[in-house]
């Protein structure tokens, strides 16, 4: 409360006396003719409310008022506060989401590739299985198992011809060295008998 000094007269009239507050008169009869102060007093707004039961209760009530005032702008505060909080919030969850569900649509679509890998794989895989046991028929219905047999008596006979091969390339070689040597010798002879007939030439008469 404010603590400004009020003035207070008791004020003595032809008429009879009176009270004044500030300058109002608050009881007592008007001075008509004039007056005399009697007294002259400095109080305090408190004290005249506290002297009138009233006003106490109205300044209690104004005082209640104002108090309620103050907390519900409080609370209108930290409501407002409390909001732009759960704003934020929401806004961080809704981001969350949606990068959530930007993950989930992306290993979707991951998921389906795949799965449609997987299918084409199982199919390949089924075509070939097929393709697999029609050759296997057909190589047995044309007589397979007989080239296998022919192949594996080849292979097994496989260490005997190359021996043979072996002995015939050695013998070949020596059969050519036999060749060049019975050249040799005849070239050597025929050379012999054609000095011997050029001598018998000479030795003709002339």
């Amino acid at each position: 409360m404010s603590e400004d000094k009020y003035e207070v007269l008791f004020m003595q009239g032809v008429e009879g006396p009176s009270i004044y507050i500030n300058d109002y008169r608050i009881c007592g009869n008007k001075p008509w003719g004039g007056g005399t102060i009697g007294h002259k007093w400095q109080t305090t707004l408190d004290s005249i409310i506290n002297a009138i039961p009233a006003l106490t209760a109205l300044r209690e009530e104004v005082e209640n008022q104002r108090n309620k005032r103050k907390h519900e702008e409080e609370l209108k505060l930290e409501a407002y506060e409390e909001n732009g909080n759960l704003r934020a919030a929401l806004q961080a969850v809704e981001r969350e989401r949606d990068d959530l569900a930007s993950e989930l649509a992306l290993n979707a679509s991951m998921l389906a590739e795949q799965c449609d890998l997987a299918r084409v794989a199982e199919m390949e895989w089924m075509r070939f299985k097929k393709l697999w046991v029609e050759s296997e028929s057909k190589f047995h219905h044309v007589g397979g198992q007989k080239m296998l047999d022919r192949l594996n008596y080849l292979n097994e006979q496989e260490p005997k011809l190359i021996q043979r091969a072996e002995k015939a390339e050695a013998a070949l070689k020596k059969a050519e060295k036999e060749v060049e040597k019975c050249q040799t010798c005849s070239q050597y002879e025929a050379r012999k008998r054609a000095e011997a007939k050029l001598r018998e030439i000479e030795e003709l008469p002339s």
